[in-house]
């Protein structure tokens, strides 16, 4: 068959079309697989740091990934390095950046990274003090937040606010009543603090919890009503409606009910944040005969229980029984006995009363609880790697919080499931298992941790044979029997492997011979033969093969059968030297930096062709400074100006020592801060310019005394003073503490340093100031002269019986309170103006009176027995 010219031109014209469509099919095809790919998964794709310091960010979906790599990032900023699904981020010096993570089965994704300067600043907040109410809460602005890493505030007592911090904003809220401080933290910032008072709310109040709201009380008999949430009131009050029925008087947490003449009254009961709430009261004419017990005194261990019997039980009415220390023991009623439980050793008393009864003391000891052994039922064990053996503890019911621990977790670890001991094997060696227990002394297994024998790894064949750019599978039979399996290629440039599953994936790489080792923790190592055959391959054609450029320029280079090729790809062998793109069939190489380097360029179909590439450095320029030198003070700044600023190209600050000055580049100058004294040197270089150096001279600031009104104070727990500071605008962030804030606090308001006692006793508060040197107040808290008088310093009283003492100078005193040296023989109570005394048996003791503005008064109180018993 003949054709003529036009028929040929029109045959080829169609072969064309038709390979046009069906490499635009392919590549359509490519890019819609390429698009089904997932992203990689990070815990974070922002990180800042400071300079030196190193952080790291996490790729979640690590074992999911293939050929994972880091690439893109500026390494005059950051070092990267890309440790198992770690990637550890270390800043070298201020700037922001970006890194790429790269795999051959995911998109990429980006992290941003922020270098921070090493320096620490003064953390600069729009308070210093704050006041709120209880259940109120007032934000602290921190202006200067976005020059700080890593902001942590915390408060010095919890139990009296909460704070948080987000965004520069401190939150705090009031919990109750009292003085404390918020500690503020950052990782490039000096600590700073806010003082914080918590107020009394009026508005909050809340019920006042008794366990009974009634009573009844024989004559010169007492009852006792508690106050279940006292621990959450202010200022509780008692009172009776009629005190010649009966009178009320508040010990701790205890109303104390006094019965005088027969009838009915109510008590009532306030507190200052508290709901009003009554006892309605009886009293009834006394009655009372002895409460008869089967010990007066007993002995029992920690943990263990015992009774005591009311052997005339069945006489007595309303029996109630309380203790001395509730830390030592707790009790419960059972019919006529008096359960006793011991929880701590020492020695307390537990009191039995009843309405026709006189109290019943009896003294209870506890001591501590003896040990017993562990009984093991082995005390060896030997087990293999991955393997279990288990140990019987034989007396486990009579243990308490039982316990185990190995000496070496690294050869075997344990676990207590019931009595038995789970030992498993980790790594072969020897340790110890320790079992431990509250009452009991410690015991331990000798453990021998010996390595498990190895299996074969059955393959489904032994050798491999794939041509290049494809792959094939091999089985491993025996998959689900091997712990850790790992495959190896020995020559990685002929063929590439990957373990999916149980099949090993073999991928040719270039044509020759190699081998695939297949190992696990429990395996023979076995070898597979990987046979790799040559595929045919087609010259990629350039314009030419070498250039020459400086830096900066561009070069292009033509592909010309770049039609016969297909995904033409291209990589710099120093991507540092010359940046490489393609548009089309043409190469643009762009010169980056001084030096050589080669771009390769590949095809899947085709050898792959060199270019060798020559970048030169352009000429570079003076960099031109105002002056080479300059002296400052410490914590202060000063400018250099760049006077060619505008002919240079990414200038860079280099700094000897960075701890004597902090330079950074604002516009055209470079800022100058003083922070240590000493010379040092900043290098100022410039890709297109000469580096030069600026000397930097940095003195001291001389720090000045801060002048007082005083230095010294003396002041009573009631009455607070002041001194104050002369100076005081002449300070930078001065501050005031106490070396003993159980005897007196201080704190700063304005120019005045306010100072409360809260005990007697010396303190040294202590006033500084970032520019200034320390100076002390020497204060002493006292009381004042004031004499107590009662119409009583000495007094005989009988057992059971009630007397009265009263505080004749009263009215003059402030905040008095009364206690007994001897509360197991006789207790008092401060009942207005009167001390209510109560003998409980027959002895002597001293009633101790104290005041606020007075010193405290002894009395002497001697107790007998009663004359008569009914």
């Amino acid at each position: 068959m003949h054709y003529n010219n036009g028929m040929l031109k029109l045959l080829t014209l169609l072969f064309m079309t038709t390979l046009l469509s069906i490499v635009t099919i392919f590549i359509i095809f490519s890019l819609a697989i390429n698009s089904k790919k997932e992203e990689i998964i990070l815990d974070s794709t922002r990180v800042e740091l400071l300079e030196k310091q190193t952080d790291e960010v996490t790729i979640k979906n690590f074992n999911d990934l293939k050929n994972v790599k880091i690439v893109n990032w500026d390494e005059s900023l950051i070092s990267v390095f890309l440790e198992n699904n770690k990637i550890l981020i270390t800043g070298i010096k201020v700037g922001e950046t970006t890194i790429n993570i790269v795999a051959d089965n995911k998109q990429m994704v980006e992290v941003s990274v922020k270098v921070h300067e090493l320096i620490k600043k003064q953390i600069i907040l729009d308070k210093s003090a704050v006041s709120m109410k209880e259940g109120f809460e007032q934000n602290v602005l921190i202006t200067n937040y976005s020059q700080f890493v890593n902001i942590r505030v915390s408060p010095k007592d919890y139990t009296i606010v909460d704070s948080s911090y987000k965004n520069g904003t401190i939150n705090i809220f009031g919990k109750k009543v009292g003085t404390t401080i918020i500690n503020i933290v950052a990782d490039n910032g000096y600590h700073s603090l806010v003082t914080v008072s918590v107020n009394p709310n009026p508005d909050i109040k809340e019920n006042i919890i008794l366990n009974a709201n009634s009573s009844v009380v024989r004559i010169n008999t007492i009852s006792v009503v508690n106050i279940l949430n006292y621990s959450d009131l202010k200022n509780i009050q008692v009172s009776s409606d009629n005190s010649l029925i009966a009178r009320v008087a508040l010990f701790n947490d205890d109303i104390i009910i006094i019965g005088d003449l027969q009838g009915s009254t109510i008590i009532t009961v306030t507190a200052d944040n508290g709901n009003t709430t009554s006892i309605a009261t009886k009293v009834v004419q006394q009655l009372r005969g002895g409460i008869n017990t089967s010990s007066d005194s007993i002995i029992v261990e920690v943990g263990k229980s015992t009774d005591v019997k009311i052997t005339n039980f069945i006489s007595l009415t309303n029996v109630k029984v309380w203790v001395e220390d509730i830390n030592i023991i707790n009790y419960s009623i059972f019919d006529n006995a008096v359960i006793v439980k011991a929880i701590n050793v020492g020695s307390t008393s537990l009191l039995i009363r009843a309405d026709n009864g006189f109290i019943k003391v009896v003294t209870v000891r506890v001591i501590p609880k003896s040990k017993i052994n562990i009984n093991l039922d082995s005390q060896n064990a030997s087990v293999q790697t991955s393997n279990i053996v288990n140990v019987n503890i034989i007396n486990f019911i009579d243990l308490e919080n039982v316990e185990v621990s190995t000496d070496n977790s690294l050869i075997a670890n344990a676990e207590l499931v019931d009595n038995v001991i789970n030992i498993i094997g980790i790594a072969q060696g020897t340790t110890n298992i320790i079992v431990t227990a509250d009452n009991a002394y410690d015991n331990q297994i000798a453990v021998t941790v010996e390595p498990r024998a190895k299996i074969n790894i059955d393959l489904s064949a032994s050798s491999a044979i794939v041509d290049v750019d494809s792959s094939t599978n091999v089985q491993i039979l025996n998959f689900i029997d091997l712990v850790n399996p790992q495959v190896a290629v020995f020559n990685s440039s002929i063929a590439s492997v990957t373990l999916e599953g149980s099949n090993i994936l073999v991928t040719g790489i270039s044509y020759g011979e190699t081998t695939i080792t297949i190992t696990a923790s429990n395996g023979i190592s076995n070898i597979l033969n990987v046979i790799v055959n040559q595929k045919q391959f087609k010259t990629i054609n350039l314009e030419r093969t070498e250039i020459t450029i400086t830096e900066t320029a561009s070069a292009n280079i033509v592909i010309t059968n770049f039609a016969d090729l297909s995904e033409i790809k291209l990589v710099a062998q120093n991507n540092l030297i010359a940046d490489i793109s393609l548009e089309d069939d043409t190469i643009i190489i762009k010169g980056l930096t001084v030096g050589t380097t080669s771009v390769l360029v590949g095809a899947n179909d085709a050898f792959i062709a060199t270019i060798d590439v020559t970048v030169n450095p352009k000429e570079k320029i003076d960099i031109n400074l105002l002056t080479n030198s300059t002296t400052i003070e410490v914590n202060s700044n000063t400018n250099v100006e760049i006077i060619n600023f505008n002919e240079l190209e990414n200038i860079q600050l280099l700094i000897d020592d960075s701890s004597i000055v902090n330079a950074r580049l604002i516009d055209n100058n470079i800022n100058i801060t003083g922070l240590a004294e000493g010379t040092t040197v900043v290098k100022v270089k410039a890709d297109n310019g000469k580096t030069t150096s600026l000397t930097i001279i940095v003195n001291s600031i001389p720090k000045i005394n801060i002048q007082l009104s005083s230095t010294s104070a003396i002041l009573t727990t009631t009455k607070p003073t002041s001194v104050s500071i002369l100076n005081f605008d002449d300070l930078i962030n001065p501050h005031v503490w106490s070396n003993n804030e159980e005897i007196a606090i201080a704190h700063l308001a304005n120019n005045k340093v306010n100072i409360n006692g809260k005990s007697l006793g010396i303190v040294i508060i202590t006033v500084t100031a970032d520019n200034a040197n320390s100076v002390n107040i020497a204060v002493t808290v006292t009381k004042s002269n004031t004499k107590i008088k009662v119409d009583y310093y000495n007094l005989t009283a009988y057992v059971n019986n009630i007397e009265i003492i009263n505080i004749i100078n009263f009215d003059d005193l402030v905040n008095v309170w009364v206690h007994s040296t001897e509360q197991k023989i006789g207790s008092a109570i401060l009942e207005e103006d009167r001390i209510v005394i109560i003998g409980y048996k027959p002895g002597t003791f001293k009633i101790i009176v104290n005041a606020d503005n007075a010193l405290p008064i002894e009395i002497n109180i001697t107790i007998i027995k009663t004359k008569n018993i009914y």
